[in-house]
């Protein structure tokens, strides 16, 4: 009797042993995919982070190229409303040796007076566009600079 319960023991474990192992195996399957499914999330993140950098730096490539676009065309309206100024200026000059020359002068002081009265008004207008004129932009390189906000 002692024999058959020993054997009976012994085949009691060997079933709980062989179920254990069972469990153990598939357990095992489970934990490895799982594994798996990580490092393969972990490849397609690392993937998305590459190209997510990419894409950061086509950014902020593009925004220094606004930002040098929009200080250019600054730079330029500048020039440009400052040489308009001063084509008024030009403007105004010939108008007033214009008005000069339609009056007749034969004698030498006549001459004289009218020489100074040209010079006078072309004087006036070059004092007055002066004043009012400021230095137009100056622009050594186009390098990304500083931004100023106004």
């Amino acid at each position: 009797k002692s024999r058959n319960n020993i054997e009976d023991a012994r085949d009691l474990v060997s079933r709980f042993a062989s179920k254990d192992m069972n469990f153990a195996i598939q357990a095992k399957a489970r934990v490895d995919q799982m594994r798996n499914q990580v490092l393969t999330m972990n490849e397609l993140i690392n993937n998305n982070l590459v190209q997510l950098a990419g894409i950061v730096q086509e950014v902020d490539d593009t925004v220094g190229t606004a930002v040098r676009s929009l200080q250019f065309e600054d730079l330029l309206n500048q020039l440009v409303t400052y040489s308009e100024n001063h084509v008024g200026m030009v403007k105004q000059m010939i108008t007033a040796l214009d008005d000069e020359s339609n009056t007749a002068a034969t004698e030498p002081q006549d001459i004289v007076a009218k020489i100074r009265r040209i010079r006078r008004r072309v004087a006036d207008i070059a004092e007055t566009h002066k004043s009012a004129a400021r230095k137009p932009v100056e622009q050594d390189s186009m390098d990304v600079g500083e931004v100023e906000l106004f």
